[in-house]
């Protein structure tokens, strides 16, 4: 390293404390340009709601499993939940004044799951205190419908599925039952023979699976109604006299350091040229 690169600071802060008048100015501007800036920004408002996803699993051993909440939370972020939210929420801008629907879920809406349950946390910014509780509550709103909506139809999708098996379960079991009836018809009760203990065998098999199917589409209908949601904490109203942004005084902050960096700077500068 040369020795010209070495600085000697003790110079250096002579130099500074020489120029105090314009450090100090250069200081207090950037400070309250800060200000200033801060006092020009729009006022934000956060209204928090939870709302919470059960199971029937969770319904009767009282234990949380995290399985789908990462899916919820996609869903409570998804155009088709907040869409509706935001087209009415700016409808008081031009098109061209408006946020994106991205921007407005990244910007205005923030998704978080309390670590170790089945609660969502939904915060929601708004320009005033009731379009941030507005915002919060109808994507809480939207997101419950959208749920219980995808429930209803995969309730109705597994009946389905469960009726078509059970039908054919049915059918092979009366099948199966014909057929028997149709070897004693002919042969008699032989119930000594191979053949009229292979056909009775196949007629416990097809009621057993028959039997077994049933109680498999009970306990599914039964999964499918302990599915539900419920709002823990509804949207809060702000208050308007303690909006959450901008923050004031971490901008006057931000803006005094920049100050100093500046003049720090402008110190160097003059230590280079009386080098």
């Amino acid at each position: 390293m040369n020795q010209e690169d070495i600085i000697d600071l003790g110079r250096l802060l002579s130099i500074i404390v020489d120029k105090k008048k314009v450090v100090i100015s250069i200081i207090a501007v950037c400070t309250a340009i800060a200000a200033a800036v801060s006092c020009t920004l729009p006022k934000e408002y956060i209204s928090q709601t939870t709302v919470q996803v059960m199971g029937i699993d969770m319904v009767i051993s009282g234990k949380t499993t995290d399985s789908n909440i990462v899916s919820d939370m996609e869903l409570l972020r998804s155009n088709e939940v907040l869409n509706p939210v935001w087209e009415q929420v700016f409808c008081d801008l031009e098109p061209e004044n408006r946020p994106g629907i991205e921007s407005f879920a990244k910007n205005y809406i923030s998704v978080t799951n309390v670590k170790g349950t089945q609660l969502i946390k939904i915060s929601a910014k708004g320009r005033t205190p009731q379009e941030a509780q507005y915002i919060a509550e109808n994507v809480a709103q939207n997101f419950m419908e959208l749920k219980n909506k995808a429930v209803e139809e995969n309730k109705a999708m597994i009946g389905s599925v469960f009726d078509e098996k059970i039908q054919f379960a049915v059918k092979e079991a009366d099948n199966a039952t014909a057929t028997l009836e149709k070897y004693v018809a002919e042969h008699g009760h032989s119930a000594d023979t191979l053949e009229y203990k292979r056909l009775s065998r196949e007629v416990d098999a097809k009621n057993v699976a028959y039997e077994a199917l049933v109680v498999q589409a009970e306990k599914a209908k039964i999964q499918q109604s302990g599915n539900f949601i419920q709002v823990m904490d509804p949207a809060n109203m702000p208050d308007e006299n303690n909006p959450s942004g901008p923050k004031k005084k971490l901008l006057v902050a931000i803006g005094f350091v920049i100050g100093c960096l500046i003049s720090l700077g402008y110190g160097l500068v003059l230590y280079k040229k009386k080098a």
